[in-house]
């Protein structure tokens, strides 16, 4: 009888997958995202602020998780800000396998509009040519680089802290800083049609107009 089991022979039990979703609790609903790049050529590497408006789902929350590869932030430079005020974030987890960052803070959350702030970060303009990444070519037998973006299916994740899931849509508004003899390109026009001038008199900032709701990948 092929359905009767013999007590003799053991029974191995299937250990459960951890969850590769991130919870629903917390929704993005608008990025602001600034980004300096091709400044640090010797180290390859950029920084980026984000200011991520979300919709918190339950009220008393405290911890946040979304993804990140490669970036590095810490408690310090992250926070919550709602009609209540700020709460400050105490911990940050990251998880290789899953690819996330988890913020924790000091006290649960209000539920409804708030802004999940990282205040800076520093990412990889890595070589892998996925997420952030650098391509050399040759100008008159001269090198030079460009950072460019490839975030189809899951790479935003390496450019910024993001709820990196398709169906998980949101707004983007992009700040781009770089040396002034590079050109600034985003999907969105910039706005008034031209850069402005930067703190550093050899770097320009180019402001992007905000994207309509759609993936982080087509960012």
């Amino acid at each position: 009888n092929l359905n009767r089991h013999d007590p003799r022979t053991p029974i191995v039990s299937m250990t459960s997958t951890p969850e590769v979703r991130l919870p629903t609790t917390v929704v993005p609903k608008v990025y602001e995202l600034s980004l300096e790049a091709l400044t640090d050529l010797t180290n390859f590497t950029f920084t980026g602020s984000v200011s991520i408006h979300v919709e918190v789902k339950k009220a008393g929350l405290t911890k946040i998780s979304c993804h990140a590869v490669e970036l590095k932030f810490d408690a310090k430079d992250v926070k919550f800000t709602s009609k209540d005020g700020d709460v400050k974030a105490s911990t940050v987890t990251f998880d290789e396998k899953l690819e996330t960052a988890t913020m924790e803070f000091g006290s649960g959350l209000p539920a409804g509009p708030g802004v999940l702030v990282v205040s800076k970060y520093v990412g990889e303009l890595n070589n892998k040519m996925k997420g952030f990444y650098r391509s050399k070519y040759t100008v008159n037998g001269k090198e030079k680089y460009m950072a460019v973006t490839q975030f189809e299916a899951t790479d935003a994740r390496r450019c910024l802290p993001c709820w990196d899931e398709p169906a998980v849509k949101a707004e983007f508004e992009v700040t781009m800083t770089a040396p002034k003899s590079e050109t600034v390109i985003s999907n969105m026009p910039p706005v008034d049609g031209f850069p402005k001038a930067a703190k550093d008199e050899d770097l320009l900032t180019w402001k992007f107009e905000k994207s309509p709701i759609m993936s982080s990948y087509l960012l």
